[in-house]
């Protein structure tokens, strides 16, 4: 479970990235490009430590990807378009993941 968690992760977050050129070109939107970058980059690093072992990884993964979530849901509140809302789905699913090895995870240690 794992090593398919943590490939999500990785895809998750080259599309966070690839989604913030696209906002970029699309509406010149600066926020879109910094933070496709930012949180792309982070959870990318995430990702790493993921595969390393380190026990805070998937933590941070679900902090930063539930910040993700509740942003495309405000975004999509706001301005009703089909890429908030398919990418705080997205943000879901990556979020089920994480919750899911966690949960996992704390049952085999148990």
């Amino acid at each position: 479970m794992k090593s398919k968690t943590q490939l999500f992760l990785v895809l998750y977050s080259l599309f966070i990235l690839i989604m913030g050129f696209y906002g970029y070109q699309q509406t010149g939107s600066l926020a879109s490009l910094i933070t496709g970058l930012l949180f792309g980059l982070l959870l990318l690093g995430v990702s790493y430590y993921f595969r390393q072992n380190k026990p805070w990884a998937p933590w941070v993964g679900v902090g930063l990807t539930f910040l993700l979530f509740v942003t495309f849901i405000y975004r999509f509140n706001k301005t009703m378009s089909f890429t908030s809302i398919f990418m705080a789905i997205l943000s879901g699913v990556m979020l089920y993941f994480l919750i899911w090895y966690l949960l996992q995870k704390t049952r085999k240690i148990r």
